[in-house]
């Protein structure tokens, strides 16, 4: 694979709430601003592929428990993070995106230091402009 497969999405769990249009409105340019960023050998050959789930639930779920994996032989990033989901719900738009924002560095900062040349920083920063422009598209 000659380039980093970045995904970001979100599973809902839901039983006694639901997410906001608005709120998902985030999700989708969350996740456009991750497709916008792959881009061939970019980033370094440690890893090919990052993928991201918010997990959204409000009771506890053996189904969907967090955790953040980087496989070294398949050169796979795959996290579940539970999102604060009051926090989500209470959120606007905008709002929204810096919280999934946030929980993708999150999930980049954990595995930095098992990705030998990879290089993060170029990653958050290209991301972070991803999101801007996203968000002006859609706002």
């Amino acid at each position: 694979m000659s380039k980093t497969e970045f995904f970001f999405a979100s599973t809902v769990d839901l039983e006694a709430h639901s997410l906001s249009e608005q709120n998902m409105d985030a999700m989708y340019a969350m996740y456009q601003a991750c497709k916008a960023v792959n881009q061939p050998s970019r980033y370094g050959s440690s890893i090919h592929t990052i993928s991201v789930i918010a997990v959204h639930k409000d009771h506890d779920s053996k189904f969907h428990r967090p955790y953040v994996r980087y496989s070294p032989k398949s050169k796979t990033v795959e996290a579940k993070v539970k999102v604060d989901l009051e926090k989500v719900i209470g959120s606007d738009f905008l709002e929204t995106v810096v919280i999934y924002e946030d929980v993708i560095i999150q999930v980049l900062d954990e595995v930095k230091d098992k990705a030998p040349g990879f290089d993060f920083e170029r990653l958050k920063r290209d991301l972070h402009r991803a999101i801007q422009e996203e968000v002006g598209i859609v706002k």
